[in-house]
């Protein structure tokens, strides 16, 4: 440092005085030399050469970066010696990244930055020194030492508590210590909505997933950072809990296979006895006609008509065998379409005692559901005269059926039964008869049924035992005869369990459905007016007309028991050829139960070959 000092100035002005009196100076010289300050972003300021940097509380596992400035403060160019150094790392998880800074070379005043990017291993103290090497002649070398705390982060585990196939499913998360924060968002559900989200105890946290598409699974996971334990620490991610769900049927896919064989079963029944009324109420006819002709003297047999001997009754008397018969109908309406078939051959003994007999039905029905049923119907009958006017006849049949089905599940339902039984006619009074029937059955059903997502296939068997009873009365008029009719028949099937294999594109599995038995009991009066064409002087006519109308309940007894009402009417046109061997009929009748009608208009040709 020097001083200078001038004094005694002396001016050139006129009056030679002087402007100054004396000026005095400083001169400072100072060194030209770099100088190095590095700041810290997680302290915010300068940290001294040969400090520290802490870190405070860090989550173990989880990289953490910071940014440091580097500043010249000197008067002379500041050179960094390339990448920053570390040494000393303790309670790292793999090695410290140092960046390479953004520039080398600093200006006085100028400034740049590198970042230094760290893991904490685990719980406990963890720390490195970072060297950063330059030209600056007090501070060639830089050191900071970095250190701080790790804290391992919260844990966590899904478990799936017991459940249904397919769901709902009760999850719990159980996280390894205490933590705050965690809601019902904290579950992240994939196919599925959470709900029912409850705290039972510390760290414990419950929800239930209840599936929305199940040809899809259900991922649940915790995502990290939705839970901090008391030290501010974040969770760790869980890992992905899945369920598959399986081609199990749900409580309402069981209550609707339950409700098709239920509906299955009662068409069978309804069916079976409408076919052992038919049956019986041929029997009738036969064995009326066997008591008409029997009373005939031969001069009365000599004088009739050829054609008698094609009658049924007649005919057995005089010893004729009937040659086989098929007829045929068809019928269509807006609710229900069937078409029906018959054949029936037969062979009597001469004096008309006796008789056996061939016969069978083929139908095919539409019903209002827009189910479609296809049955065939076979029987053998052995026939016998007890006593003078009683009819006896014992028989056995099989039957085979096909239901289209169209309701929550689509499909077919097949089928096949075997059945034995037995039947009378018994004459009251000259014109009062009472009959009965009894029939034993058992089947075999498969199921092919589907409703988008499963594919169902099933069996079930069948054994059932329908019988029946109806009182008929004949009143001749001039133009016309009836014959009324009041018959009651009790049908019951015991249903076994279904064994029923459901498919989807996940799983297969087998649930069992359980019907038990069901029952339907029919109660019908039934007046038919028959008006004769063309008659001979025994009643024997070769063309009718029929009017039937009637009145019927049904009842069926499942779980619970329904029963439902209504009438119905039936016109029937019929001739028979000159011979006896041939006969048409055209038919139409309408039946209104519980405000469900069924239309049927049929034909028939019948006649031997």
């Amino acid at each position: 440092m020097s001083e200078v000092r001038l004094d005694n100035f002396v001016g050139r002005a006129a009056n030679q005085q002087a402007t100054f009196r004396e000026v005095q100076g400083v001169v400072v010289t100072l060194p030209v030399a770099p100088e190095i300050e590095i700041s810290a972003s997680e302290s915010g300021g300068p940290v001294a050469d040969g400090g520290s940097d802490p870190q405070g509380l860090e989550p173990s596992g989880v990289a953490k970066t910071v940014t440091y400035t580097v500043m010249n403060t000197g008067t002379n160019t500041l050179t960094l010696g390339g990448t920053p150094t570390v040494s000393n790392a303790t309670n790292i998880t793999g090695a410290v990244n140092v960046g390479l800074p953004g520039d080398l070379t600093l200006e006085p005043g100028e400034t740049t930055t590198f970042d230094v990017t760290y893991t904490p291993a685990g719980d406990g103290a963890f720390g490195f020194d970072i060297d950063v090497a330059n030209n600056d002649p007090d501070e060639g070398v830089y050191d900071i030492a970095v250190s701080g705390d790790a804290n391992d982060a919260p844990g966590v585990t899904l478990v799936a508590e017991p459940s249904p196939p397919n769901g709902p499913f009760p999850i719990t998360a159980i996280f390894n210590e205490p933590v705050s924060g965690m809601t019902l968002a904290g579950f992240n559900v994939v196919n599925g909505v959470a709900s029912s989200f409850a705290n039972p105890s510390a760290g414990v946290y419950t929800i239930i997933v209840t599936p929305t598409n199940p040809m899809l699974p259900v991922n649940v996971t915790v995502p990290s950072g939705v839970a901090t334990d008391s030290d501010g620490a974040p969770n760790s991610a869980s890992s992905t809990l899945t369920f598959v769900l399986v081609a199990a049927l749900t409580p309402t896919d069981i209550v609707a296979i339950e409700e098709i064989i239920i509906e299955e079963t009662v068409r069978d029944l309804r069916n079976r006895i409408a076919f052992n009324q038919r049956a019986t109420r041929d029997a009738r006819g036969r064995h009326a006609g066997y008591l008409r002709c029997r009373n005939l003297t031969e001069e009365d047999l000599s004088d009739a008509d050829p054609s008698i001997e094609g009658l049924g009754g007649c005919a057995a008397v005089r010893g004729i065998s009937i040659e086989p018969v098929f007829d045929g109908k068809l019928s269509v309406s807006k609710s229900l379409a069937t078409g029906s078939g018959s054949f029936l051959t037969q062979k009597s003994s001469l004096d008309g005692t006796s008789r056996r007999l061939a016969f069978g039905e083929l139908s095919v029905s539409r019903h209002e559901d827009d189910d479609v049923t296809s049955s065939v119907e076979g029987r053998v009958a052995w026939e016998r005269l007890v006593g003078d006017d009683v009819l006896r006849g014992l028989f056995i049949g099989a039957s085979a059926r096909r239901s289209d089905i169209e309701d929550d599940f689509t499909g077919n339902r097949t089928g096949f039964g075997l059945n034995a039984g037995a039947y009378f006619v018994d004459q009251l009074s000259e014109n009062l008869f009472w009959d009965g029937f009894v029939t034993l059955g058992v089947g075999r059903n498969n199921l092919d049924l589907g409703n988008g997502t499963l594919d169902v296939d099933g069996t079930y068997d069948t054994t059932s035992v329908q019988v029946g009873v109806a009182v008929t009365g004949q009143r001749d008029y001039d133009r016309f005869t009836v014959y009324p009719e009041l018959s009651f028949a009790y049908g019951v099937a015991s249903v076994g369990d279904a064994n029923v294999t459901s498919v989807s594109t996940l799983a297969t599995t087998t649930e069992v459905v359980s019907v038990g038995s069901v029952a339907l009991g029919v109660i019908r009066f039934r007046p038919e007016f028959v008006f004769a064409g063309e008659g001979d002087r025994f009643g024997i006519s070769r063309r009718q007309l029929s009017v039937a109308p009637s009145v019927l309940c049904e009842t069926i007894r499942t779980d619970a028991t329904d029963t439902e009402c209504g009438g119905g009417l039936e016109l029937k046109w019929s001739s028979r050829s000159v011979d006896g061997r041939g006969e048409f009929s055209a038919r139409a009748s309408r039946e209104v139960v519980g405000g469900a009608s069924r239309d049927t208009v049929s034909i028939r040709y019948e006649r031997p070959f």
